[in-house]
């Protein structure tokens, strides 16, 4: 499993985000599709950035990497108590990867970097809020 489907995977089968209407239909992610349905309340995407090397001069598959991604949690409720649940569930998840095995290696680290502003998205006529982490593994 690689750090991707392993992030995907842990946050659709959350029961509490479930509970929030986050759910393996609606988290974007790893191979999922571009753009979310014209329907549905909740989701969220997950923004991966550039990997780049944690360490000067590994090579392979089992470099240790800085892997930043950010959260994009949108509501057409234009709640953001759901978003900031939904936020804070996600922090909680985000530690538990820690020492989780990824492909041929391990997740090492998950630093929350920020949370960003309230926003609305006149395209899909919803609110979002933005949660960035940097995670840091080697392996797939």
């Amino acid at each position: 499993m690689t750090v991707r489907e392993l992030l995907f995977q842990t946050l659709s089968s959350d029961s509490e985000l479930g509970g929030l209407g986050f759910l393996a239909e609606n988290v974007y992610a790893n191979g999922g599709m571009d753009s979310p349905p014209v329907s549905g309340d909740v989701w969220v995407t997950l923004n991966w950035g550039e990997e780049v090397p944690a360490l000067s001069g590994q090579r392979g598959r089992t470099r240790t990497t800085l892997r930043p991604v950010t959260f994009w949690f949108y509501s057409r409720q234009r709640d953001y108590g759901v978003i900031n649940a939904a936020i804070k569930r996600t922090m909680d998840l985000m530690e538990t990867l820690v020492q989780v095995p990824t492909g041929d290696g391990v997740v090492t680290c998950t630093e929350w970097q920020a949370d960003g502003p309230d926003g609305y998205d006149d395209i899909y006529s919803a609110v979002f809020r933005t949660s960035a982490y940097m995670i840091i593994a080697n392996g797939d």
